[in-house]
């Protein structure tokens, strides 16, 4: 679209916005209103909202930030409020690259959950290929649709269900590279970066700079046997890593007395 064409759009969303007899909207309102992006065609242009669709983003208030969580003390402020919490977990394939392999999460304190497996052939190797085809009882063709645009829209689509304000992971920093790696491989656009979205919280971090005092960090595994928490399941599967955060976030938000570590 060239500069004369986007803002004869802006005129005539301006335009729109008037005789819809709404009244005065702040800046940020009128900022969702102007334009929604459709995203059925590759070159198609920005489209005018309805004046339904105008109505119904008016009525809609504007999300205020959530709060840095930094501390102990924040972040069990936050276990302990109504924000919507989604516990997060990754692993990858290695040897051609490293790619995401799993996406696992859940909402704290709720039975949501999801458990995705990407089948990505161009960075596994023949022996992963088939070990995945074994255990998900999948054709090859049907394997191809758990591709990482899919698995992602999927995860995008739970993340807006739940309204989810945090994502809390353990050690995250390889998974946000990794994730903005693929992000820059397949062109996604920001809304489809789901990680990017809602605050981050990396447990490892703030245990490290609080109860650690910025020294060397605690993985886990050793976490969850220092709280002497059940650990009947291995570690270093998605699900499984999602569901120990789970519990040590639990014993950490109902022990309101005791230091974490």
């Amino acid at each position: 679209m060239s500069h004369a064409q986007m803002k004869r759009e802006q005129r005539i969303g301006l335009a729109e916005v008037e005789q819809t007899g709404l009244g005065e909207v702040n800046n940020a309102k009128l900022n969702q209103l102007l334009y929604q992006l459709r995203t059925q065609k590759r070159h198609q242009a920005q489209t005018v909202m309805s004046e339904q669709t105008a109505a119904k983003v008016l009525s809609q208030p504007v999300p205020a930030p959530q709060p840095e969580v930094t501390s102990l003390v924040e972040l069990r402020q936050v276990l302990n409020s109504t924000a919507p919490i989604l516990i997060l977990d990754l692993e990858f394939y290695g040897g051609k690259g490293t790619r995401v392999a799993q996406l696992a999460g859940q909402v704290y304190g709720s039975h949501e959950r999801f458990n995705y497996l990407v089948f990505a052939p161009e960075a596994m190797t023949d022996a992963q290929q088939l070990k995945f085809l074994k255990e998900t009882n999948l054709p090859y063709l049907d394997a191809t649709k758990l591709d990482l645009t899919a698995v992602t829209e999927r995860v995008n689509q739970f993340m807006h269900r739940q309204q989810i304000d945090y994502i809390l992971s353990y050690d995250n920093h390889l998974d946000w590279r990794i994730l903005n790696e693929e992000a820059k491989r397949y062109h996604w656009t920001p809304d489809q970066c789901f990680w990017k979205k809602p605050q981050d919280l990396d447990l490892e971090a703030i245990l490290r700079q609080d109860a650690l005092a910025g020294k060397t960090g605690i993985s886990l595994q050793s976490l969850v046997g220092l709280l002497g928490i059940n650990h009947e399941l291995p570690f270093h599967q998605a699900q499984n890593d999602v569901t120990y955060m789970a519990r040590v976030l639990q014993y950490y938000a109902h022990n309101i007395n005791e230091e974490i570590i």
